[in-house]
């Protein structure tokens, strides 16, 4: 069950007119399905930093800002495509951009001349396009609620950039994320933040599955991805080479600033495993070593430790916070302490099993394989992937533990929830 098990407050700061939430959330990753792709960014596996947001592209056919061709111009989509008029399109599906920032979250696109939202906010959406990488792309978005808030989003240096490339083509740089740079009230008051890249760089695998044909007008999976066969009866070794790999340049906030007070965000290299050499491209990784809060004088610092070798993708060890007064002395609050399922587990490896409050309390989490069964049959087995099991939660020491058991069914039908052929969600809740 990949529910996020986990967030905690590190500071919600304001600005008169603005609020604005931060926390790290942790969300469990099976990092075995993800292989040697997988990027355990700058908190360690399965955690995220929630501070401001991002705008991200999913892209269909070309780019929708591709000048006379792309969506954003008339004419050039056509929601009914028949397979044999594939080479006279100029696109074949817009772009969809998801967002998620400041309590907000939905996608919109641009469909036949202007943009839909689907959200429970609604949003007035203004794009900057700029030639970058020597090609047009966008470089930024400005969405503005109904009471009057802006959010900017991009820029010169908030837009993440990545390409592509297989054994038969490759494609230029493309915008694909863009990460809020600022927020604005109709009062005046501005949040604004900061991001670097640290010139790095890095490559996933993607592998296409589709089906490698020497026509092109009968293959529409062959015709989207733009494929090239290579032969008619291509081999074992012709069908790995459609593996594609896209090179992405990750941004890293730095810093968010508002009126009288900042917040820094210090990272360090991380000595944690990292990918196969395979996929490396240049730079290196990094961690969130701590973050700083500032106003006039720093008061305030959370510190960050990790399970950080060679042979051990990067996990968040300890979260410890400070309070520092204005003659510089400094009390320092019990940390957050993090327990990880061993590595070589062979149900959730190297997923958050135990979390240790400040206030002495803990959760422990115990989880358990994905099953399913053919319908109207008794076969039935397992696969990749995992789900919570058990739960059990003590706010301190003193307090009685609460146990929360899931059960999940295996059948449309509704059977007694205590055994393995219960429903879905939680059926059994105990005090010991």
């Amino acid at each position: 069950d990949h529910r996020d098990l986990h967030s905690f407050p590190t500071r919600r700061s304001s600005d008169l007119s603005l609020s604005l939430p931060i926390s790290l959330d942790y969300t469990p990753v099976d990092i075995v399905a993800a292989g040697n792709g997988y990027n355990p960014g700058i908190v360690g596996a399965g955690w995220s930093l929630n501070a401001g947001g991002v705008i991200t592209r999913s892209q269909h056919g070309i780019p929708d800002e591709t000048p006379s061709t792309g969506s954003f111009y008339a004419g050039n989509f056509d929601p009914v495509i028949d397979p044999s008029s594939y080479g006279s399109l100029n696109e074949y599906e817009e772009d969809e951009f998801t967002f998620n920032f400041c309590g907000h979250s939905g996608m919109f696109l641009f469909y036949r001349g202007s943009w839909k939202i689907f959200s429970d906010a609604d949003f007035d959406i203004q794009t900057t396009i700029a030639t970058v990488y020597g090609k047009t792309t966008l470089t930024g978005f400005t969405l503005q609620t109904p009471d009057g808030i802006s959010y900017s989003f991009g820029g010169t240096n908030g837009v993440e950039y990545s390409s592509f490339t297989n054994s038969t083509e490759s494609q230029s740089p493309v915008s694909t994320s863009w990460f809020l740079t600022r927020i604005e009230s109709p009062e005046g008051d501005a949040i604004d933040f900061k991001y670097d890249d640290q010139a790095s760089c890095y490559s996933t695998p993607i592998t296409k599955q589709c089906k490698i044909s020497s026509t092109l007008s009968n293959d529409q999976d062959v015709a989207r991805a733009n494929f090239t066969p290579i032969s008619t009866s291509p081999t074992d070794l012709e069908v790995a080479n459609y593996v594609s790999f896209y090179q992405i340049t990750p941004m890293y906030l730095s810093s968010i600033t508002g009126n009288g007070w900042s917040i820094a965000f210090n990272k360090r290299i991380s000595t944690g495993k990292q990918y196969d050499p395979t996929f490396w491209y240049r730079g290196c990784w990094y961690k969130l070593d701590n973050i700083e809060l500032t106003c006039g004088y720093l008061f305030k610092k959370f510190d960050l430790t990790y399970i950080e070798n060679s042979s051990e993708i990067l996990k968040l060890k300890s979260v410890q916070e400070s309070g520092i007064s204005s003659n510089k002395s400094i009390t320092s609050l019990p940390a957050y302490q993090f327990i990880y399922v061993s590595g070589t587990d062979g149900v959730a490896p190297d997923v958050l099993s135990k979390i240790t409050y400040p206030t002495g309390g803990y959760s422990n989490f115990s989880f358990e394989k994905n099953d399913y069964s053919l319908s109207g049959s008794n076969w039935y087995d397992t696969r990749d992937g995992f789900r919570i099991k058990q739960k059990v939660s003590k706010s301190s020491d003193t307090d009685k533990a609460d146990i929360t058991d899931y059960y999940y069914c295996n059948s449309s039908r509704f059977p007694d929830p205590t055994t393995d052929n219960g429903t879905s969600g939680i059926q059994n809740r105990a005090k010991v």
